[in-house]
């Protein structure tokens, strides 16, 4: 019961996979990781006071659907803020927390030995993620897509004050990020689906390759 547990857990990420996937890429990153935020807390609460093992399997996949939409989400945000050449860096240290926090549960679950304590203690942590949610600006790139120009704007000229650009403000303007966001429009055509991942060359060997490694 124990291992159909686990079971349970991953076809929950599995079905995380598909749907977060899409819908970030509809409704936006920043939204996103507020639900499956919300949902991982709801959901594995829910798991550590179940009553019946069936409230258990079924908590536990939603979960895991929560959980895959955070890890999902999180890194596509965190590499569409970056340039092309520091993409790499950023994906390996977002994948070194992501090491370091399943060490860190491997230790909690040896000291916190009550299964329903030791999902308390891991699933707690998902206030702070909700309540930093609030400072996290959404990805520029992602609002340029959708046509949303003075929204992406607003994040950019905040990110360039970040960074010290004093000089980059004023060289993105809004017949600038207009232009950008019709070449984008044209070379989609706005319409995307799983087809998409096969469509070129370069994407059949991309996903193929993190198929197998998957």
């Amino acid at each position: 019961m124990n291992q159909a547990t686990a079971t349970f857990f991953f076809i929950g990420v599995m079905l995380g996979a598909v749907i977060f996937g899409y819908l970030s890429d509809r409704f936006g990153r920043k939204s996103m990781l507020l639900v499956a935020y919300v949902f991982t807390l709801i959901f594995g609460m829910l798991s550590a006071v179940s009553v019946t093992y069936s409230m258990l399997a079924v908590t536990r996949a939603l979960t895991g659907m929560a959980i895959c939409g955070l890890s999902l989400i999180v890194l596509p945000l965190g590499l569409e803020w970056v340039d092309l050449h520091h993409r790499t860096i950023s994906g390996v240290i977002t994948s070194i927390f992501w090491s370091f926090g399943n060490m860190l549960l491997a230790l909690i679950a040896y000291l916190v030995r009550d299964w329903r304590w030791l999902l308390f203690a891991v699933t707690l942590p998902c206030v702070v993620g909700i309540v930093s949610v609030w400072w996290l600006p959404e990805s520029a790139r992602w609002l340029l897509t959708k046509g949303k120009l003075k929204q992406a704007h607003r994040h950019l000229q905040r990110c360039a004050k970040m960074n010290g650009r004093k000089d980059f403000p004023a060289k993105i303007n809004f017949e600038i990020l207009s232009k950008t966001a019709a070449t984008v429009a044209q070379k989609t055509n706005g319409n995307y689906s799983y087809t998409s991942l096969f469509q070129t060359r370069m994407l059949r060997r991309i996903s193929f390759c993190m198929g197998a490694v998957w």
